[in-house]
């Protein structure tokens, strides 16, 4: 099956960029009433801001690798990557959410080449 953007691992990872941006977007501007500095630290790495940031970076990378193409062998492809289909960069991306009930573990990082 050739990756494009009705392939379901490509779904599952806009869905959950999605989600991060919303959770993002809903506690922008409220305040932390927790002065530890361990907390400090995690809400500044962390921010609503820099999510979105990072979202729109996913999104990008997700729009870059899911058009796959038909290589003349009739493998699918990624049109950036090339064989296999989905690659290695949307794998990878589909494991930061790993531990979401919808994650498939068929879509884990190919430890071994498929050729």
């Amino acid at each position: 099956m050739v990756c494009d953007v009705s392939h379901p691992l490509v779904e599952f990872v806009l869905t959950r960029i999605a989600e991060d941006e919303a959770v993002a977007r809903a506690v922008m501007g409220r305040g932390v009433h927790d002065n530890r500095p361990e907390v400090k630290e995690w809400i500044g790495l962390a921010n609503p801001n820099r999510m979105l940031v990072w979202s729109g970076v996913r999104r990008r990378l997700v729009e870059l690798h899911a058009n796959g193409i038909t290589t003349s062998d009739g493998d699918a492809a990624c049109q950036q990557c090339g064989p296999p289909a989905p690659c290695m960069t949307l794998r990878l991306l589909s494991t930061l959410y790993g531990d979401h009930p919808d994650f498939q573990e068929q879509w884990r990082p190919l430890t071994t080449s498929p050729r």
